[in-house]
């Protein structure tokens, strides 16, 4: 059994004077310090998409490598829509609903385990087979059209793959994710202080 991997909080989300939000609102490719000993970095947390780009894109591997050489997992967090994928959220009803539409009511969800099959599509698992992602949905396996993988969706699920119940827990998905994750891979935790739950 892996250990689990260190808990996050909002006070630690940017502990690494090379990973901070302005690098990231720059366009640049995040970076993981070398010496994460001194900075106390034990963790990197992306947005889902940097500006609609998403991380399978060759340019971010990078940030894989060094956080499989570090051992440091990567937590690919919820983002709001950028300008062009919002409009797939506008339709017959407030702007508010589209709104909530492209994030809390389906985007952040749907879009960060998007994110995650589209890793395994591109190959970064075969890649570097023991980088670690988390991130707050469900999923399933799925295995026709990927193409030649060294390992199916299902074993790198297990394997790579740990899913927080921050913001969305009920017992109905969280029954459902038990029966298909390794119960160690299962973060629980709470979207403070948006959510009290």
């Amino acid at each position: 059994m892996s250990p689990l991997p260190p808990i996050i909080t909002l006070e630690e989300h940017y502990l690494s004077p090379l990973f901070s939000p302005p690098k990231i609102q720059c366009g640049t490719r995040p970076c993981l310090d070398s010496n994460n000993e001194r900075v106390a970095f034990r963790r990197c947390l992306i947005n889902n998409h940097l500006n609609g780009r998403f991380y399978d894109d060759a340019f971010f591997w990078p940030l894989f490598e060094r956080a499989e050489a570090l051992d440091v997992p990567i937590y690919i967090h919820p983002t709001f829509p950028d300008e062009n994928t919002l409009p797939q959220y506008q339709g017959n009803y407030s702007e508010r609903a589209a709104f909530m539409l492209g994030i809390s009511a389906w985007g952040w969800h749907a879009d960060t385990g998007l994110h995650i099959l589209r890793l395994f599509a591109s190959g970064l698992f075969d890649k570097y087979p023991n980088v670690e992602n988390c991130y707050r949905t469900h999923g399933r396996d799925d295995s026709r059209g990927w193409g030649q993988r060294e390992r199916g969706l299902r074993q790198v699920w297990q394997e790579n793959i740990w899913v927080t119940t921050s913001g969305m827990f009920t017992l109905a998905p969280l029954a459902c994710l038990l029966k298909v994750t390794p119960v160690e891979h299962v973060l629980f935790s709470v979207d403070y202080p948006f959510s009290q739950k």
